[in-house]
């Protein structure tokens, strides 16, 4: 699966059809270009998670303990509403289902502000 809220140019998505993974599994890839305003200085019209903070992310971090435990509290404190939010649609199904793009952008963000919180120099 591939999720994404950037602009992508002249997506592809290639299904292998000729290996045997063993089972009914297909290796997929995708390629793109991005829209030239998300390659270079943002937009206007671009949110609180711009490319430029992601480039500072130091992801190696992760695998020392004090950056990880921020990490962890960070996303854990700042996931709870949408975690309270994905119980209720759970457990009290509503009538017309809820826009997916909205609650993947609300994951997303939550993912990019625990990592700026956590990981930026």
């Amino acid at each position: 699966m591939f999720l994404t809220n950037a602009s992508l140019m002249s997506p592809r998505l290639d299904i292998a059809s000729d290996l045997s993974l063993g089972s009914d599994h297909r290796l997929l890839t995708l390629s793109f270009s991005f829209a030239q305003s998300s390659a270079s200085e943002p937009s206007s019209a671009t949110t609180d998670f711009t490319l430029h903070p992601r480039r500072l992310w130091n992801l190696s971090r992760l695998g020392e303990p004090d950056p990880c435990q921020l990490y962890q509290d960070t996303f854990r404190s700042s996931s709870a509403p949408l975690l309270s939010q994905l119980k209720r649609l759970v457990q009290h199904p509503p009538s017309s289902r809820p826009p997916i793009d909205d609650l993947n952008a609300s994951l997303n963000n939550i993912i990019y502000r625990s990592l700026d919180s956590s990981m930026l120099p």
